[in-house]
Order: C-alpha cells, then structure tokens, then sequence
C-alpha cells in the first residue's frame, strides 16, 4: 500500500543482462561484465536488487573496451528503467530520480559506504542553472504546436567508483638544474603530463618552465593506463618522488644563503658529487565515488530521422580541481565521445558477419553538426576537498561519458511525444545509436498519418 511517503520510491529491481562477447571471451571481456553488474545501482537507492549477466558466445568479432567500459552501459540500463517508470507513474523524471537517490552514509548493493554524496547538491545546481523546468515547459509548448518536429528533453545523474593503482614515476635533476619526469602513465590527451609537473614545481617550489616528460617506459613499474586513475596515481607518486629530491638537497641548503636559487642548490650538490635520480611508486590509496549529472535537449525531424542537440549542461564535482581547465576539457571529451556511441557510430556487420564499416567512410564518429549547439560543463560550486585523492581534486577521464545517455534519452522523449499524438502509446524502447534510419523507423509512421489538412 502506497503513501504519500513510499509513493514513487523504488521497491526491487530484478535485471538480467545478455553480452555479446563476439567469437570468444576474454578476462577483459569478463572484468567488463562484470562492471555492468557492479554500476548497476547507479545513484539510486533501493532496497531489492537481483542483477545478473550473460556472457554470449557469438559469430562477431571481438570488440576492444574502451572509454568507462560497462559503466556506460548498465547506466544506461539504469536510466532506462527510470525513464519508463516515469512514464508509467506519471511521476517527472527529475522528481522521481531525485526522489530516490542514496543518502550520505548509505551503503551501496556493492558493499560501498557512500560517506560522501554531492548527487543533491550536483542535482540541484544543474536543475537552476540550465533552467530545467523552463526548458522542460518550452519543449511542451513546442511539441503542441508542432507535428513533424518535436522536442525532448532529459535528466540524467550518474556515480562513478573509482578504484586506484599504482603507477611509478622516476625523477632526474640534471646539472643546470632542469628537471626531468618519466611517468608510468601514458600520456593520450587526458593532460597526465601537464598535471604531473604542475605537482613536481609546487613540491620542488620552482618554475614549470624547468621540467620536460620524457617517454614512459617500463622501469617505472606500472601497468596499463585507464580507469580514470593514471593521472591522479602519477600525480601522487610524483609528490613522493620530489620529496625524496628535497630530502636530498636538504643538506646542501644548510650551507648555502636561504635565498639561494634552486640553481645554486643543485650546482652545489652535483659539486659535492650528490644527485637526485630518485624513483617512488605511492601504494593505492582509498577508492572513492565521482558524480556528475547531465541534462540535454533535442529536436528531431520526425519525417526523416535527422536530430539536433539543441543544448547540454553538465555539472561535474571535480573535488578541489588541480587544473580546472584540464578538468572541463577531459568532461567536454568524454561526453562528447558519448555522443557518438548514442547517436553516431554504429557497428555494421554483412551476411557473415564481418564488420562492414571498418573506416570512417562508413564508421562516423561525431562531427561539427553531431555535437550540442550549446554546451555548457561547470564544476560543482564549492565541492569539499576529496580527502581520497590528490591535494583533494578527483578523477575525471570516464565518468561524464556516463551521462551522455541523456541525449538518447531526449531523443526519446521527442519520438514518444510523436507517437502519442498519433495515438500511439505503446512501450518505447530506442536501441544505440539512434541513428537516423533508426529513428525514421522508430517514429513509425504510417502512410495514413500523411494527409494534407
């Protein structure tokens, strides 16, 4: 029995996932898996989960993880069980998401404490500064007054688990006082090597202009890069290592003037035959949670397929940011490398199953006309220092990928508003990516429907 308490708060979700693994199943393909599993709660508190997975053996080709592997897709699933259950409650989505969001020291279906948890302050900074409701009213307006163009509009919060290894770093200060890094992370654009001599010049207290990366290698000791952690693992080994140099200097201070130039010092030390050719590899440090929430809104071409992404606010909590800009850069990429896998690029395959679009002839990643019109990524106003990470900041490679969904969840929504206008209001369900043949078909249009009035 439903009171105006229990109303719209979820009971059980019972979830059973089929993954095409292709022609064989490889631990990463497992560990993948098993992500989809282990996210499937996503902010979302509820007292009975039965989530379960299958790995299927198929005639396909193997397919690499990439990006937030498995995490995108159960939120996904997630966001979709959410989104029907507001259509079929009647219940807002942004109500009844926020309605049943954890609270700060819940325990998560994982066994994860949630000691922190921004999602309301993340949730209610997106909901005013994108003007959700205003947004939501005017894609109402717009669809009453429109047949074959409709609008739709979507909410979506994720929470990433951010798990941290190891990653040595090895530091060389040369003779002229430069000062050279080689991380055990790769540098891929994630800024790992802006970040990592941002920390070394604020240890050491000298210019960033003194330092250069040199290319990884395998004496650092570390393993694979990704899992959003190389950046901040480095980071922290970085620290170490430098504290190490100082350690090494300290003396050769004691001899020296205290306004001694870093130059001095070290041209002192290499004097006295002492050198700082230091490595460190900080252990893994406590894993914590990141959220991040996205709204979008479309406009789709109902007769065609064709959709624009009018508009995209994102509020990420970065913790204390050690470099904002590089913070919003890798939140705007990830999204936008969402966008893709939603609406875009689409896996082909001819009658023996080989994959057709093998490049970008046929294989379209997102391009000028594919990405939001408007995109506006703000950091958590006033986030608390993440006591987990590094100088409080967190991880940001993956998690905004997760809510990209919102754009085919907005897609969605305009197609449904089309088919309830022609009397159809029947289960919706939109495959990725919703691709313009996709969409032209899931519009389903029916010859009748096109009469001049």
């Amino acid at each position: 029995v439903s009171t105006q308490s229990t109303w719209g708060k979820l009971v059980g979700i019972k979830m059973l996932v089929y993954v095409d693994r292709g022609g064989s199943v490889s631990p990463e393909g497992v560990l993948e898996t098993c992500l989809v599993i282990y996210n499937s709660a996503n902010v979302y508190s509820c007292p009975n989960w039965n989530v379960g997975a299958k790995n299927c053996k198929t005639n396909k080709p193997v397919v690499t993880s990439t990006r937030a592997p498995g995490w995108a897709n159960s939120t996904f699933f997630t966001e979709h069980i959410m989104e029907h259950l507001s259509q079929a409650s009647g219940i807002p989505a942004k109500d009844l998401k926020s309605r049943n969001f954890f609270q700060r020291g819940d325990t998560s279906p994982t066994g994860r404490v949630l000691k922190y948890f921004s999602m309301p302050q993340i949730w209610q900074q997106l909901v005013t500064s994108s003007s959700y409701d205003i947004r939501l009213q005017q894609v109402n307006e717009f669809n009453a007054a429109n047949t074959w163009r409709k609008m739709g509009i979507s909410i979506v919060p994720a929470r990433f688990e951010h798990d941290q290894i190891a990653f040595g770093v090895n530091v060389i200060v040369n003779a002229d006082g430069t000062v050279a890094l080689c991380l055990g992370g790769i540098e891929m654009g994630q800024g790992l090597n802006t970040m990592a001599i941002q920390c070394a010049a604020a240890t050491l207290d000298i210019p960033m202009e003194l330092f250069r990366v040199l290319p990884s290698n395998t004496t650092t000791g570390s393993i694979g890069s990704g899992g959003s952690t190389t950046t901040q693992m480095c980071c922290a080994s970085t620290i170490d290592a430098c504290k190490k140099v100082n350690a090494i200097f300290a003396p050769v201070r004691t001899l020296l003037p205290p306004d001694a130039t870093w130059q001095q010092v070290v041209g002192t030390a290499f004097g006295m035959g002492i050198i700082a050719n230091v490595t460190a590899q900080r252990p893994p440090m406590p894993s914590y949670c990141i959220y991040c929430a996205a709204v979008t809104t479309v406009e789709l071409d109902v007769l065609t397929g064709e959709t624009e992404i009018l508009r995209s606010d994102l509020v990420f909590d970065a913790g204390k940011s050690m470099n904002p800009m590089i913070d919003i850069g890798q939140t705007e990429g990830a999204f936008i490398m969402g966008v893709g896998w939603n609406t875009v690029e689409e896996h082909s395959h001819d009658a023996n199953n080989r994959l057709f679009n093998r490049s970008t002839w046929e294989y379209k990643p997102p391009c000028a006309q594919d990405i939001p019109i408007e995109m506006n990524i703000t950091l958590l106003k006033d986030a608390p220092n993440n006591p987990d990470g590094i100088l409080g900041s967190k991880g940001t490679g993956e998690p905004p990928l997760l809510v990209s969904c919102s754009v085919i969840f907005a897609i969605q929504n305009a197609v449904r508003a089309s088919r309830a206008e022609r009397g159809d209001n029947s289960p919706l369900v939109l495959d990725i990516p919703g691709t313009v043949a996709h969409l032209e078909h899931d519009a389903n249009i029916n010859p009748s429907d096109l009469k001049l009035s």
